[in-house]
């Protein structure tokens, strides 16, 4: 994260990180009702005009989808939106984000242990999410800008048929982010060996930042997608 110590804060950014930081470190020592009350005022306090970093308080990821099942029965999953979701004309439910491909892999992708090198994997899944991102704001100049929680839990094996799921978990006013899992087939069913999730802008031709314009439709959502989007928040 961008954050830096008090004595170096320079530029009006750094300073709008350092006091998200110590709200965060607040947020994280009160119970999970308060926790989410805080983050709704918060996101609503965003105006849906300043730069999208500024509008996303930095937490930790302490959410569940059982904490958010709790929370609906005093908050409506409306109040969960950030002001620039809010603000969109057409919204897609998460369900209808989802874009997949198949990879399979050759022997010059193995590591010293037989196993697919990491870096190619997070390579295919970087482009897969930048393919996602494409496919929902209908526009071929979007470039991804960083990515987070990544995870490795299991290697990929040359002989692994591996499936790439990519959903849109949270929009901003200019940028989106993208969650991709790896999925490779064993023994008859399906495991995650992979996860990561980027953050994608939307650029205009000349390579200007443009307004997304599809948000996401909470309403019906699972439990599951709206702890994925709070904790994107």
């Amino acid at each position: 994260a961008n954050v830096v110590p008090a004595l170096g804060l320079s530029t009006d950014r750094d300073v709008l990180l350092n006091e998200q930081y110590v709200m965060g470190l607040s947020l994280a020592r009160k119970n999970p009702q308060d926790r989410l009350k805080d983050m709704i005022r918060i996101a609503e306090s965003c105006d849906g005009t300043s730069p999208s970093a500024s509008c996303r308080p930095i937490v930790p990821n302490s959410k569940s989808a059982a904490i958010l099942e709790e929370a609906k029965l005093f908050c409506p999953d409306s109040d969960l939106e950030c002001t620039p979701n809010k603000l969109k004309r057409y919204r897609i439910p998460f369900a209808d984000t989802r874009t997949e491909a198949n990879r399979v892999f050759f022997p010059q992708y193995l590591n010293m242990n037989h196993t697919i090198f990491g870096g190619e994997l997070m390579r295919w899944m970087e482009v897969h999410a930048v393919q996602c991102g494409r496919m929902f704001t209908a526009n071929k100049e979007v470039r991804s800008l960083g990515m987070y929680n990544v995870e490795f839990s299991d290697a990929v094996n040359i002989q692994d048929w591996v499936t790439l799921n990519a959903h849109v978990v949270y929009v901003h006013r200019t940028t989106l982010e993208v969650e991709v899992e790896i999925h490779v087939e064993r023994a008859d069913k399906k495991i995650v060996t992979n996860k990561a999730a980027f953050v994608i802008a939307n650029f205009d031709e000349a390579g200007q930042l443009m307004e997304v314009p599809n948000g996401l439709d909470l309403k019906g959502a699972s439990p599951e997608w709206l702890a994925r989007y709070a904790d994107s928040r």
